[in-house]
Order: C-alpha cells, then sequence, then structure tokens
C-alpha cells in the first residue's frame, strides 16, 4: 500500500475523475457507443432501460450505490496517446488497496475476434454469425472496483466511541520511594566487601625498585704527602 496526496483531500465523492482528460477520454467512448448501432455487449452489466453501457449512465448509479462509502474510486488517465486509464482503489484516509491500468475505449467485432476459442466445430458456427458484438474492459475493471470498496467497508467494523470517563488508576503508596531506594542501594558501595581485597590490591599493584646508593667517596692524601708520612714513622 501507498498514500497518495490527491489535491490534499480525502474525501472525493466515491467515484471521482481527476484530470479533464479522463474526462474527455470517457466521453469520447461514449459517442463511440452511441455511433454503433445494433450491437450486443457480452460480459457487461447494462442498466435498466438502456440499451448501452455508457459511462454517462454508469458513473451515477455507482455514485448512488458507494454514497455511504468512505472508501473511493479515482479515475485517472495512464497513457493519453494509448487511450489507457488508471483505476484506483483507495481508503477513507487515502491509502491505495489496489490499482488497474484499462483502456477506455470498447471493443467491437465479430464473436471470433472477441472471444476466440481452440474448438474448430464452434469457430465455425461463430463465424455465421453476422451480428456486431462489444465488450467494455473499463466497465468490468470497474465493477471489479466496487465490489473491493464494498469488501474494504466490510472488513473495517464500526467503532462505537464510549463516553464513559475510565477510572483514575492510583499508583502503589511509595512507589516511587522505593524504586528511587533500589536504585541508590546499586550504586552504593558497601566497605566491608571491598576490605578483604585492599591486602590482594596491594600486592598485586606494581612496586617501586629501591635506589641505588651512591657510591663510596674515599678522601685520599696526595702522593707526596704519603711519602712524607711514611718517612717520619721510619724514623
Amino acid at each position: 500500500m501507498e498514500i497518495q496526496n490527491n489535491n490534499c483531500r480525502t474525501t472525493f465523492g466515491n467515484v471521482y475523475v481527476t484530470s479533464k482528460e479522463a474526462e474527455k477520454l470517457l466521453n469520447k467512448a461514449d459517442r463511440m457507443m452511441k455511433a454503433i448501432p445494433n450491437v450486443t455487449y457480452l460480459n457487461v452489466n447494462i442498466p435498466e432501460g438502456h440499451s448501452k453501457p455508457l459511462w454517462s449512465v454508469y458513473s451515477k448509479l455507482i455514485k448512488e450505490r458507494q454514497l455511504k462509502n468512505p472508501n473511493n474510486i479515482i479515475i485517472d488517465i495512464a497513457n493519453k496517446a494509448k487511450q489507457l486509464l488508471s483505476v484506483r482503489i483507495l481508503d477513507a484516509k487515502g491509502y491505495t488497496h489496489n490499482s488497474y491500468m484499462v483502456s477506455a475505449m470498447p471493443k467491437i467485432g465479430s464473436l471470433n475476434e472477441l472471444a476466440p476459442t481452440n474448438d474448430s466445430y464452434r469457430t465455425y458456427y461463430q463465424s455465421l454469425d453476422s451480428k456486431k458484438y462489444g465488450t467494455s474492459e473499463f466497465l468490468d475493471v470497474l465493477d471489479r472496483a466496487e465490489y473491493e470498496a464494498d469488501s474494504l467497508l466490510e472488513a473495517i467494523p464500526e467503532r462505537k466511541i464510549s463516553r464513559k470517563e475510565l477510572p483514575k488508576q492510583k499508583k502503589a503508596p511509595n512507589e516511587t520511594k522505593i524504586l528511587k531506594r533500589q536504585e541508590k542501594e546499586k550504586r552504593k558501595i558497601v566497605p566491608h566487601t571491598q576490605k578483604p581485597f585492599e591486602k590482594l590490591r596491594k600486592l598485586l599493584a606494581p612496586q617501586e625498585k629501591p635506589a641505588k646508593p651512591a657510591p663510596k667517596t674515599k678522601d685520599k692524601l696526595p702522593r707526596k704527602a704519603k711519602k712524607e708520612m711514611k718517612k717520619l714513622f721510619e724514623n
């Protein structure tokens, strides 16, 4: 899922066309359906009282069905050159739950062109049918998007808001004091547990080596004085 800005709006009117290019493309598809007469449309839900699956009719009906649904179906242009539209399913908060890229224009042709089959017997009898058939992939995707928007609404239950005031929760007596005391005890240094290790700490501490004694200096007499002293003692 991803969140989209969508012009800073979270409510789009359930079915919302976001660009003028997409509106022009849808009106062009309606004009094409009106211009081709006697077409039998396959696998398309056509409203009662109508013979063609026109967007101008179908959009009013889907808006009425999704009037109370907070989820949204967003239609935008995907590729203008290829006449492709993007259909996105968003919840009430603006989150995209699913997206489709589909052609806006209906397909008109023979039954073999619109519903090809490998069965030769069926292909032969379909070729004998000269009627014109049509399909609208865009309206099929829109039916799927409406189903997903309804399933989102069923998946989220309605929240009932209670106006009763909740009772105030009282803290346990002296709870803060007990916590502070526990923290202090963790940080506290107990002296009697440290004393047995003081002697060991001194033994393990690196001891300083004793200083070397200074060399002894003897007062020596000069050589001449020694000779004179020796002569005096001999005489």
